[in-house]
């Protein structure tokens, strides 16, 4: 699950790119001296994927890869990573819009209107939707409504929306 702390810096020695998404100002806890920083905007598109791949088309291996933004642009440039052959343990990721409650044990959302991705379980569509978990939505591909699941997928960076039984 998705983390608002730094993550685990890279051993010494090891190349480290950071991937910034959004404001670098608030990502500033993220960034590495030695590592190599490239900023992009906040949403993720086809034409930031293509960036992406291109970029890690030449590194080598012993890359560690941090990915700082919001949750929904940051597991999808993730799963961008391991399309192109990067290793989950290569990885970090640290999500900007996410807080944690200090006197519970639970993550909440910083902004509740922002938009996430939810993988339809029915016909496999991945929409974007301003839904949190427990949500009602209607499906874009079927039509169907679905209610938002606390499944998160690493592989479609998204989360489970199943159908709703009434």
């Amino acid at each position: 699950m998705p983390h608002s702390s730094p993550p685990n810096r890279p051993e010494p020695g090891a190349h480290a790119l950071v991937l910034v998404f959004g404001s670098k100002g608030k990502a500033s806890a993220w960034t590495r001296d030695d590592g190599e920083v490239l900023q992009f905007g906040a949403e993720f598109s086809d034409a930031t994927a293509e960036l992406v791949k291109s970029h890690l088309s030449s590194t080598f291996v012993g890359l560690r890869l941090v990915l700082v933004g919001s949750e929904a642009t940051v597991y999808a440039v993730r799963a961008v990573a391991i399309s192109c052959g990067l290793i989950p343990e290569e990885i970090s990721t640290a999500v900007l819009d996410l807080e944690r409650s200090s006197e519970e044990s639970e993550t909440v959302w910083a902004d509740p209107n922002t938009e996430r991705r939810v993988f339809c379980g029915h016909c496999h569509v991945t929409m974007t939707a301003k839904a949190n978990v427990g949500d009602a939505i209607r499906c874009i591909g079927c039509n169907l409504n679905l209610v938002v699941r606390y499944h998160f997928s690493r592989r479609y960076a998204a989360y489970l929306g199943s159908l709703i039984r009434l």
